[in-house]
Parts: structure tokens; C-alpha cells; sequence
């Protein structure tokens, strides 16, 4: 009786364990308190000459985020939720590299930019508070060829 005992109780410390370890399946949408959908989008610039090397445009995909997220906040959510690399700058404010792109890589005047709902920003990604429905669009240009 002592054995099959030992052996049980052996068989649940096992199971215990096993139950420690596994993995959360929750996503990270599950943990969404306040949800809100927005939309994404990462695009070469059509209007400079640069063709880029291994990059997979993503066009205006649907994305929930957390009420009140910035567009830095939610790109770095997506980036990471897509197993996109993306780096910033040391401030912080400022995408240098996204999705295998960085700035710089293939001219000095080359970078990333957005826009929201199809309008020039001129408020920086990590202060720009997102409403519900927002279209972000990065895209990767020549400033000097894009006529900025």
C-alpha cells in the first residue's frame, strides 16, 4: 500500500510540474483591456528610385491595439506580434530600422516616415495617441527624391 502511494503521489508531483511549464496561450490581443482597431501598413515609396532587398511590403492590415497607444507603441506591438525586427533611435522616438530595413542602408538621405490616415504628421511616432479606425503608413524613402 505504501508503494502504490509513493508511486501516486509521484505521478502527481510529475503532472504538477509538467503544468508549471507549460506555455500561456493567451495572446496578446486576449490582454487587451480597452481594445481598439487600427490598421498598418509598411510600404517602399514609389516615388524614389530605391529597390529594396528582402523586404515584404505590408499593406493596411487590421491590428488592435490598446486605447490611448501611440503610433510608435502600436508599430513596435505589430513588429513584434509579426516577428518583425525594429529598432529605435537612442532617444527613442524614432524608427531606424524596420522589417530587415534601416536607415542609411542604401543612402545617407534614406528612412522611415508615416503618415496617419493619408496625412503628413508633424508630431513625432511616440507622441501621436491613436483613435479608433487609424490607418498608420510607414514608409522607407529618399527624402531627396521624394520631394521632401
Amino acid at each position: 500500500m505504501k508503494k502504490i502511494l509513493s508511486l501516486l503521489m509521484a505521478l502527481i508531483l510529475c503532472f504538477s510540474f509538467a503544468a508549471c511549464g507549460q506555455k500561456d496561450d493567451n495572446t496578446d490581443e486576449e490582454n487587451i483591456v480597452n481594445p481598439m482597431t487600427i490598421y498598418i501598413s509598411m510600404l517602399d515609396n514609389a516615388e524614389d528610385d530605391l529597390e529594396l532587398k528582402d523586404f515584404e511590403e505590408v499593406k493596411k492590415v487590421e491590428f488592435v491595439v490598446e486605447e490611448g497607444s501611440t503610433v510608435l507603441e502600436a508599430t513596435q506591438l505589430y513588429c513584434v506580434a509579426n516577428d518583425l525586427n525594429i529598432e529605435l533611435s537612442s532617444d527613442k522616438t524614432y524608427i531606424t530600422s524596420m522589417a530587415g530595413v534601416t536607415q542609411g542602408d542604401y543612402r545617407d538621405t534614406t528612412g522611415w516616415i508615416y503618415e496617419l490616415n493619408d496625412e503628413t504628421v508633424m508630431v513625432s511616432a511616440d507622441k501621436q495617441e491613436l483613435k479608433e479606425g487609424d490607418h498608420i503608413s510607414w514608409e522607407f524613402l529618399d527624402w531627396t527624391q521624394a520631394g521632401m
